[in-house]
Protein backbone atom coordinates (compact mmCIF):
# COMPACT_ATOMS: atom_id res chain seq x y z
CA UNK A 1 0.00 0.00 0.00
CA UNK A 2 1.66 3.36 -1.00
CA UNK A 3 1.58 5.83 1.33
CA UNK A 4 0.74 9.32 -0.09
CA UNK A 5 3.14 12.84 0.16
CA UNK A 6 -0.05 14.12 2.42
CA UNK A 7 -0.07 11.14 4.61
CA UNK A 8 3.47 11.10 5.35
CA UNK A 9 3.68 14.58 5.79
CA UNK A 10 1.35 14.14 8.85
CA UNK A 11 2.83 11.05 9.91
CA UNK A 12 6.20 13.02 9.85
CA UNK A 13 4.32 15.17 12.25
CA UNK A 14 3.00 12.96 14.69
CA UNK A 15 6.18 11.03 15.32
CA UNK A 16 7.87 14.33 15.88
CA UNK A 17 5.27 15.13 18.48
CA UNK A 18 5.66 11.68 20.34
CA UNK A 19 8.89 12.03 20.65
CA UNK A 20 9.29 15.81 21.37
CA UNK A 21 10.65 15.72 25.32
CA UNK A 22 8.38 18.79 25.99
CA UNK A 23 5.37 16.36 25.20
CA UNK A 24 6.24 14.51 27.86
CA UNK A 25 7.51 16.86 30.68
CA UNK A 26 3.98 18.66 30.23
CA UNK A 27 2.14 15.14 31.00
CA UNK A 28 4.57 14.49 34.01
CA UNK A 29 3.57 17.75 35.16
CA UNK A 30 0.39 17.10 34.18
CA UNK A 31 0.12 14.21 36.75
CA UNK A 32 1.10 15.92 39.36
CA UNK A 33 -1.06 18.78 38.88
CA UNK A 34 -3.89 15.97 39.34
CA UNK A 35 -2.73 14.40 42.69
CA UNK A 36 -2.75 18.49 43.62
CA UNK A 37 -6.65 18.96 42.44
CA UNK A 38 -7.86 16.05 43.86
CA UNK A 39 -6.16 16.94 47.69
CA UNK A 40 -7.21 20.84 46.75
CA UNK A 41 -11.25 18.79 46.11
CA UNK A 42 -10.74 17.30 49.84
CA UNK A 43 -9.53 20.59 51.48
CA UNK A 44 -12.44 21.92 49.96
CA UNK A 45 -14.77 19.41 51.56
CA UNK A 46 -13.30 20.15 54.70
CA UNK A 47 -13.49 24.15 54.41
CA UNK A 48 -16.98 22.96 53.03
CA UNK A 49 -18.05 21.65 56.48
CA UNK A 50 -16.08 23.87 58.66
CA UNK A 51 -18.01 26.54 57.34
CA UNK A 52 -21.49 25.31 57.93
CA UNK A 53 -20.75 24.37 61.27
CA UNK A 54 -19.19 28.29 61.81
CA UNK A 55 -22.91 29.21 60.33
CA UNK A 56 -24.75 26.62 62.80
CA UNK A 57 -22.69 27.85 66.05
CA UNK A 58 -22.05 31.73 65.22
CA UNK A 59 -24.62 32.54 62.18
CA UNK A 60 -21.68 34.44 60.30
CA UNK A 61 -19.05 32.74 58.30
CA UNK A 62 -15.81 32.59 58.97
CA UNK A 63 -13.64 35.44 57.04
CA UNK A 64 -10.45 33.90 57.55
CA UNK A 65 -11.84 30.51 55.35
CA UNK A 66 -13.46 32.45 53.10
CA UNK A 67 -10.35 33.96 52.11
CA UNK A 68 -8.64 31.09 51.78
CA UNK A 69 -11.22 29.62 50.15
CA UNK A 70 -11.08 32.10 47.55
CA UNK A 71 -7.35 31.62 46.86
CA UNK A 72 -7.91 27.48 46.92
CA UNK A 73 -10.17 28.26 44.34
CA UNK A 74 -8.57 30.44 42.11
CA UNK A 75 -5.44 27.65 42.61
CA UNK A 76 -7.95 25.09 41.34
CA UNK A 77 -8.96 27.11 38.37
CA UNK A 78 -5.08 27.62 37.67
CA UNK A 79 -4.73 23.66 37.95
CA UNK A 80 -7.44 23.27 35.51
CA UNK A 81 -6.75 25.74 32.98
CA UNK A 82 -3.10 23.79 32.81
CA UNK A 83 -4.75 20.41 32.59
CA UNK A 84 -6.99 21.53 29.78
CA UNK A 85 -4.26 23.65 27.34
CA UNK A 86 -6.15 26.91 28.33
CA UNK A 87 -2.66 27.61 29.79
CA UNK A 88 0.84 27.45 29.14
CA UNK A 89 1.56 28.81 32.94
CA UNK A 90 2.12 25.94 35.49
CA UNK A 91 0.25 27.05 39.08
CA UNK A 92 1.80 26.78 42.05
CA UNK A 93 4.49 25.90 43.62
CA UNK A 94 6.23 26.55 39.98
CA UNK A 95 4.51 30.14 40.27
CA UNK A 96 3.00 32.12 42.81
CA UNK A 97 0.18 31.25 44.86
CA UNK A 98 -3.02 32.78 43.93
CA UNK A 99 -3.58 36.40 46.64
CA UNK A 100 -5.77 35.80 49.06
CA UNK A 101 -8.67 38.48 48.84
CA UNK A 102 -10.39 40.50 51.76
CA UNK A 103 -14.08 39.91 51.09
CA UNK A 104 -16.49 42.25 53.35
CA UNK A 105 -18.56 39.09 54.81
CA UNK A 106 -22.43 39.91 54.68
Amino acid sequence: MKINTENRERLAIIEKNIKSSSTWLRILFMSLYIGLWGISRVVIFIIMIAQTFFVLFTGKRQPRLLNFSYSLAAYSYQIICYLTYISEVQPFPFSEWPLEEDREVE
